[in-house]
């Protein structure tokens, strides 16, 4: 899914995703949550995987947290030093 570029631009290293139910209400389920950006200078940037299994509404189907809007909490990884590379001679 897209963001719009005021979304893009509320990003900071700590976000909530909510994530809300159609009228009438919809069931859907929101397993393994992680927002994944490819900045224009291709740099990745990703947050961690939440493992959680999240529902909209009680139904068969359901598991992990039931209700809508459904709230994820996402934190971005820090940029870690790219280890492919070839290293300058010391």
């Amino acid at each position: 899914m897209a963001l719009t570029p005021e979304a893009l631009a509320a990003l900071m290293e700590q976000n909530t995703v909510e994530i809300a139910n159609s009228e009438p209400p919809d069931a859907f389920k929101v397993r393994c949550a992680r927002i994944e950006i490819v900045n224009s200078a291709e740099v990745k940037l990703v947050t961690d995987t939440d493992p959680g299994a999240y529902t909209s509404v009680g139904w068969e189907f359901a598991e992990g947290k039931v209700g809508s809007p459904l709230r994820i909490m996402l934190t971005f990884r820090r940029p870690q030093a790219d280890t492919t590379s070839p290293q300058a001679p010391m």
